[in-house]
């Protein structure tokens, strides 16, 4: 997969999950991954993720992944001009599966967090 466009979205009252997500669970190569302009008013995040805005990862999952010995890799991820105008302290996870296997070349630009 590659050339994938998340752009002005306004998140009102995130209660579980990451806003901004990645989890390659397989073999494929996921490459020009965009979010832009995201705005988030009541961060909210919570759970097992440990409360991630962002959280970007290469695993293994025995509920998702079809493949037992292969996995992927993401990268080129650009993540611009988001905004978390309140709610919970945030924070973030990139991670890969392996040498071969990286969430790489992620960038992170205009991240303001309740006006930091």
């Amino acid at each position: 997969m590659k050339n994938i466009m998340f752009r002005n979205i306004t998140v009102l009252h995130n209660y579980h999950k990451p806003v901004i997500s990645c989890h390659n669970s397989d073999y494929a190569t996921i490459s020009n991954l965009n979010y832009v302009n995201y705005t988030v008013e009541d961060a909210q995040m919570g759970g097992a993720n440990g409360g991630y805005l962002i959280e970007m990862m290469v695993s293994y999952d025995i509920n998702w992944s079809t493949s037992v010995k292969e996995r992927g890799q993401t990268k080129d991820v650009l993540i611009d001009n988001i905004v978390v105008l309140g709610g919970k302290d945030v924070s973030g996870s990139i991670s890969g599966y392996g040498p071969n296997n990286k969430t790489s070349n992620v960038k992170i630009s205009n991240l303001k967090i309740k006006g930091q």
